[in-house]
């Protein structure tokens, strides 16, 4: 009975003890899913301060970069203006030295060059010229004065009842004669008239006006279509610095060399149009005017058709197409383009300069007519 008992005693606590574990296991996991979530809470509490810490530095910060942004605004704003500015001195400086050397070039030519000027009529050679045949027709013969006898020569009046031997006869004077010898009357013609040589030449006949040929616009004149865009090149001030200085000292085949070479490492910068126009300018200096009409084309074919003020030089590569065609006696092309200088860029000194070259042009035209 005893063996029985133990035996049933050792089996229910076999059954016990698996059934107190479970309980005990599901307590322990109860246990810790807590400990887990307030451990969570805990992160979440923290990851939250962390966040709105983070937001706070970033609001900061967003300040910060706008403040900056304003500030490299400012900055871009004033260096542009800068350039402006400098660009346009440079510019300024460019045409100074450009004109002072044209006037030193043309003064040293005409030094050089005989001159063609006729010599200054005097007071004399004013004077109108006439044959002595005019003179007999025109001019009637003065009479000739009568000399003046010494009072001892002279007739003495005869006594009282005596007739001279020879009186002197005194023609009767009538209304409207001068008191003249009969000699000097009889030789003088009836009616004087002065006869010119205006008088005698047949009136003059204008020339009928020859019809001016009509003469197509030139292409370079209009814009083209796809000009260049260009940009900054910071290496590339130094060799158009160069090229320049090159042509201030009158060194002007170096200064094309330099010029080409900017040309072809820079194509696009601001300054290629400026190197192409100095390029022609050379060619003028040396007396090579197809070459300096080639390279102010190019100009305007190039590059956009802009004002000096903006930097460009468009309005001076066609004021000396202008010229060029002045000084080869195409009349009707110089005309062409000085007037649509004067009309697109009247602001300019180029436009100035081609209003008095159209005034001077008209002037000319009306001479020869």
């Amino acid at each position: 009975m005893k063996a029985r008992t133990v035996k049933a005693a050792v089996l229910l606590l076999a059954l016990a003890l698996p059934m107190a574990g479970c309980s005990f296991s599901k307590r322990s996991a109860s246990i810790r899913k807590a400990g887990r979530s307030t451990v969570q809470a805990e992160q979440l509490e923290a990851l939250k301060i962390e966040n709105a810490e983070m937001r706070k530095k970033q609001t900061r910060n967003g300040v910060k970069i706008a403040q900056l942004e304003k500030r490299l605004a400012d900055a871009q704003k004033k260096q542009q203006r800068f350039q402006r500015t400098m660009r346009s001195n440079f510019d300024m400086m460019e045409q100074s030295v450009a004109l002072t050397l044209s006037r030193r070039v043309t003064g040293e030519a005409a030094r050089t060059a005989p001159s063609n000027r006729p010599p200054k009529r005097t007071a004399e050679a004013l004077r109108p010229v006439r044959s002595s045949s005019d003179r007999k027709v025109s001019r009637p013969a003065r009479p000739a004065k009568a000399r003046r006898t010494p009072p001892a020569m002279a007739r003495k009046a005869p006594p009282a009842g005596e007739k001279a031997a020879n009186p002197i006869r005194r023609p009767v004077l009538s209304a409207g004669k001068r008191n003249t010898p009969p000699s000097l009357a009889e030789k003088r013609p009836a009616a004087s008239t002065r006869v010119t040589r205006v008088g005698m030449e047949a009136p003059k006949t204008r020339r009928a006006r020859k019809p001016r040929p009509s003469i197509a616009v030139d292409a370079d004149l209009s814009a083209p279509a796809n000009p260049r865009k260009l940009s900054t090149h910071p290496p590339a001030k130094r060799l158009y610095e160069k090229g320049f200085a090159l042509f201030a000292q009158k060194d002007f085949s170096q200064s094309i060399l330099v010029f080409m070479n900017f040309l072809n490492r820079f194509p696009n910068d601001f300054y290629s149009d400026n190197a192409q126009f100095w390029i022609g300018e050379s060619h003028r200096y040396l007396n090579r005017p197809e070459k300096a009409e080639q390279a102010y084309r190019q100009v305007l074919r190039n590059y956009e058709h802009k004002s000096t003020l903006e930097g460009y030089k468009t309005p001076d590569a066609m004021y000396r197409l202008g010229q060029n065609f002045k000084k080869a006696r195409r009349f009707a092309q110089a005309r062409q383009f000085f007037r649509a200088l004067a009309e697109r860029f009247p602001e300019t000194s180029a436009g100035r300069r081609a209003r008095n070259e159209l005034s001077m042009l008209r002037m000319k035209t009306a001479a020869n007519r």
